[in-house]
């Protein structure tokens, strides 16, 4: 993350990107996923909870290398009671 600013994820919807490198840090609301691209070496990207889960998941089942590997897209979906929007990647 040294050298790099804080981009928005909100930028970075509907494009093919891989995510090279991730971590977690603690904040004041609980913990988040911290993001590098690929396609964006000047920049390093928050992720809300729901990114978080599935970066955790990744990790926890050993397939950090393989993650970076495959072409994942940021998009916005719509929860099961259409009440509350929020992003997350497909691959």
């Amino acid at each position: 993350m040294e050298g790099r600013e804080k981009g928005n994820l909100s930028d970075m919807l509907d494009k093919p990107l891989h995510i090279v490198d991730f971590g977690f840090i603690n904040g004041e609301d609980g913990r988040y996923a911290v993001m590098l691209f690929a396609e964006d070496d000047e920049n390093f990207y928050f992720g809300n909870s729901i990114i978080t889960g599935m970066l955790e998941t990744v990790d926890d089942d050993g397939m950090r290398d393989e993650l970076a590997e495959q072409v994942i897209t940021f998009e916005h979906r719509t929860s099961k009671n259409g009440k509350r929007q929020y992003t997350a990647f497909k691959f």
